[in-house]
């Protein structure tokens, strides 16, 4: 016989089938068959319906085995008319290959582990000495002279001569953090800052 596998057509194809017993095609195994040699040609034409033949595609790279897991070949060919005890085959003529699952999740990636040390950065401890210098660590001269500049020009759409100076910001913007840190949604305003009345 030909070492090279042997080409059928579509009549051929019809003829095998025909053949088969009931018995052999109840939609069961498909190990019975006899002629496990024949590859189905792409020139005897094609139909949607038609499954098409597995393709022997080359990675690029592969990927490397796992050190706890099972050393199982990433890229295995797939034979369609004689299924390996890993695969299965559907009645549609489907390959279902069965992968066992790997072994642990493994080492979490160098990026997601955090590396720094807790605690402020020697920058925030050299240089915040109480309250103010910690809020200008968050907000520094230069966007608070931004916010004045663009709420001014806001505000002088409507009156010519409004104005803030940067200390003004400052005391708002501390009213804004008070009222938050007091929950002081329904607190009115003038008891943040009353000495008699107020919170302080």
């Amino acid at each position: 016989m030909d070492k090279r596998k042997r080409l059928m057509n579509v009549q051929e194809a019809l003829a095998l089938l025909n053949r088969l017993s009931e018995a052999e095609s109840d939609g069961g195994e498909v190990s019975g068959l006899s002629d496990l040699s024949w590859v189905c040609s792409a020139s005897d034409g094609s139909s949607d319906s038609d499954p098409e033949p597995p393709r022997n595609v080359r990675p690029s790279h592969p990927d490397p085995p796992l050190a706890d897991g099972p050393t199982v070949p990433a890229h295995a060919e797939v034979c369609a008319t004689e299924p390996s005890p890993a695969q299965e085959i559907g009645n549609d003529g489907t390959v279902w290959a069965v992968m066992e699952p790997c072994g642990g999740a493994g080492r979490r990636q160098i990026q997601n582990i955090l590396t720094e040390s807790t605690g402020p950065t020697p920058h925030a401890r050299h240089n915040i000495t109480d309250k103010l210098t910690a809020f200008m660590c968050l907000c520094d001269n230069v966007m608070l002279e931004e916010i004045r500049d663009c709420t001014i020009a806001e505000a002088r759409r409507d009156r010519a001569t409004w104005d803030v100076s940067i200390m003004e910001l400052k005391a708002f913007i501390a009213l804004l953090y008070v009222r938050g840190a007091y929950c002081g949604k329904n607190i009115e305003m003038e008891s943040f800052w009353s000495e008699q009345w107020g919170n302080a």
